[in-house]
């Protein structure tokens, strides 16, 4: 009888153990706090992102000050450590690590890094825990710059190899630019990529005695010549000959192989066939 009643209760303890074996792995498909690391999600029940929140004001030409950040919502299963970050838009991006110490709804600050380039609404992808959500950030323009079109001898408000420029109403921005000049040739050009290698910037400006020079040059009337494509073939916008098809580039200050300078006007879409708005055009080589 004795045997039987420990075969019983010995029964009874594996049962519990496999009970408790199987909720175990139920509840750690992501190893989480095991590891040290958090386990959560960015989304409700409904598959839509929690609340987030833009605080404070963004600018171009000034770098992002921790004034101002996103504020995002984190539904902790697991504490743990975590790191929330964003992809790299008009020169900025946000980033936040820690520790969560307890489980449900936190709140966690995305701090900025870098100065936005160009005037836009700016979208911003942020990730934890493979769930990613968006958010929109709209940058006005920065005190040190001159706005749309800046005239000779102004500043502009990208950093130092930066470039932006906005086609009908729609901003493209990258770091990147390069100044190139060949021995006996008679021009420069700026060559420059977005930070997502989709869009390629070129700009091309006469050189007096193998420099380049402040003052205005138009497409239409000198050597300068502007491109700017989608490396997928989208659209492709040039300096054409027809009505309203004329960039002005102006370079308002050079110091060595730096130079920097604004651009808009007119630009063929020659895939499209049809004429384009170029404004707030800025560069800055490196």
């Amino acid at each position: 009888m004795k045997y039987m009643l420990s075969l019983c209760l010995l029964a009874v303890l594996f049962v519990v153990a496999a009970c408790q074996k199987e909720m175990s792995h139920a509840g750690t498909s992501n190893l989480g706090s095991n590891t040290g690391t958090a386990v959560g999600t960015l989304k409700n029940d409904n598959n839509n992102c929690l609340p987030a929140n833009v605080v404070g004001t963004f600018t171009t030409g000034t770098p992002v000050s921790n004034d101002s950040y996103i504020e995002v919502s984190v539904n902790v299963a697991a504490t743990g450590t975590y790191v929330i970050s964003t992809n790299t838009v008009n020169g900025v991006f946000f980033s936040a690590k820690g520790t969560f110490y307890q489980t449900g709804i936190q709140k966690v600050r995305l701090i900025g890094s870098g100065t936005f380039i160009g005037v836009a609404e700016v979208p911003f992808t942020y990730t934890f825990n493979k769930a990613s959500c968006t958010i929109g950030i709209p940058v006005a323009q920065g005190s040190n710059g001159n706005g749309g079109d800046p005239s000779p001898g102004g500043g502009t408000s990208v950093g130092a190899g930066q470039w932006s420029l906005t086609i009908d109403g729609k901003t493209y921005s990258g770091n990147n630019l390069q100044y190139t000049t060949v021995p006996n040739m008679p021009v420069a050009s700026i060559t420059g990529m977005s930070s997502d290698n989709k869009y390629v910037l070129i700009l091309s400006i006469p050189l007096k005695d193998g420099k380049a020079v402040v003052g205005e040059y138009s497409t239409n009337s000198s050597a300068a010549v502007f491109g700017f494509s989608d490396v997928s073939g989208k659209f492709n916008y040039t300096n054409g000959s027809g009505e309203n098809q004329e960039i002005k580039i102006k370079i308002t200050s050079v110091n060595g192989t730096q130079v920097a300078g604004t651009f808009s006007g007119g630009a063929e879409d020659f895939i499209n066939d049809k004429t384009v708005t170029v404004t707030n055009g800025q560069f800055k080589t490196k």
